[in-house]
């Protein structure tokens, strides 16, 4: 995924997120720009227990339901052609 189209995702999820305040995106579409970011394959691997230590969510009495914040820090650059 080249650098221009993976800044060109990046915006339009900013737009979304400040448009209805909460978004979601699959993981096919965020690993390449995760990887272009400087993740690794390992990175990746421990994504996946991140939530394993959080409590359960009480409110959904139908289902179990872990939730929390993960939040992905860089320093962004625009880049230009």
């Amino acid at each position: 995924m080249a650098i221009q189209s993976i800044s060109a995702d990046l915006i339009l999820l900013r737009e979304q997120f400040i448009k209805n305040r909460l978004i979601f995106v699959e993981g096919a579409r965020i690993i390449p720009t995760l990887k272009v970011l400087g993740a690794t394959d390992n990175d990746l691997e421990k994504m996946k227990t991140v939530s394993d230590t959080l409590r359960d969510d009480p409110t959904p009495p139908f289902r179990k339901s872990k939730n929390g914040l993960l939040y992905v820090l860089y320093n962004v650059q625009i880049w230009t052609i």
